[in-house]
């Protein structure tokens, strides 16, 4: 057993086993509590990246200011940004941070819904949908919801700055929201629909999560 199986997917597998004990559900009522778990497990980070975004976005014309004034000098306009986000308490790395510790977790829960449905003494059906095997209801589902929480979470984005007005990244941005929900539903229509239940879930959580964080920071 590798460390991977160790730290990520052993323990996930462990818990979505102990969901399937608890409720009556079967297999999906285990995917929507473990969802959910992970979700609160995740919030503090995501609050944190949430609102460093926000931050940032008030940031702006300060940082444009800075970066019109010293964009002969590189290192004094380093500086003086990072002098910004630490006056304001913005933390750069709040989204790689994320990103970092989401990964491993995501790529452990797809072996745990890919194989679970098939263990033996596991029931797969849920809501007369046999989670082992593709549901294209489940993937259109999935797809949709994140293009949703795609979309509340670019409007925290700030736009990026540069001589042509950050156009090529804004665009590139916004054709995203659009080509990686297509290429999720692609996806999900060729792996057990305990992925797309998943997706489902942590897209409606994800959507009231982050009404949650701007009720919390006083945001709209």
């Amino acid at each position: 057993m590798n460390i991977f199986d160790t730290i990520f997917y052993q323990p996930l597998l462990k818990a979505l086993l102990f969901f399937y004990e608890l409720q009556p559900a079967g297999l999906g009522g285990a995917v929507i509590l473990m969802t959910a778990a992970i979700k609160v497990l995740l919030f503090p980070l995501n609050k944190k990246s949430i609102d460093s975004q926000k931050a940032l976005s008030k940031l702006q014309p300060k940082l444009k200011k800075v970066q019109k004034e010293h964009k002969d000098d590189k290192e004094k306009m380093g500086r003086e940004v990072m002098a910004l986000y630490k006056e304001a308490g913005i933390n750069p790395f709040s989204s790689i941070l994320l990103l970092v510790v989401q990964t491993p977790i995501l790529i452990a829960l797809y072996q745990v819904f890919r194989q679970a449905p098939g263990r033996e003494g596991i029931n797969p059906f849920f809501l007369g949908i046999n989670l082992s095997e593709p549901n294209t209801i489940l993937a259109l589902a999935g797809a949709a919801l994140l293009f949703v929480q795609m979309k509340i979470t670019s409007a925290d984005t700030p736009a990026p700055s540069g001589k042509d007005g950050g156009g090529f990244q804004a665009s590139f941005q916004k054709q995203m929201q659009y080509i990686f929900p297509v290429f999720i539903f692609f996806v999900l229509i060729k792996v057990p629909s305990a992925i797309g239940v998943y997706l489902v879930v942590s897209g409606v959580l994800s959507v009231l999560e982050k009404k949650l964080i701007d009720a919390l920071s006083g945001g709209k």
